[in-house]
């Protein structure tokens, strides 16, 4: 892990996890793309560090990602909270982006 965030690294990282979400190889059958998106960006350094949540959001083409995907928890009063639902939602929804640019080439 670069303790830098840059972009490279972390569309990088994005193009790691849409790869190995598709990846058959690496899931039983049962598992759904959209779980496997979802165990791969809640695990990553990206969401579980939070010096790092900032650095989604300066680099995601996803910014506003928490609208479309049901907002935020209404619990969620902290900023650092927040920004790591922010942070979780924005880099999915990069994911999500990039496997379907992935299945359509």
């Amino acid at each position: 892990m670069s303790e830098n965030g840059s972009s490279q690294e972390y569309w990088q990282d994005v193009e790691d996890y849409a790869t190995t979400a598709l990846d058959p190889d690496h899931w039983s059958n049962d598992t759904d793309l959209s779980d496997r998106v979802h165990e791969l960006v809640d695990q990553c350094e990206w969401v579980i560090y939070d010096w790092r949540h900032l650095k989604v959001l300066e680099h995601t083409d996803h910014f506003d990602a928490y609208e479309a995907m049901g907002g935020l928890h209404p619990s969620d009063t902290s900023v650092q909270t927040i920004l790591t639902g922010c942070a979780y939602y924005a880099m999915v929804a990069d994911v999500e982006s990039r496997i379907a640019r992935m299945e359509r080439d």
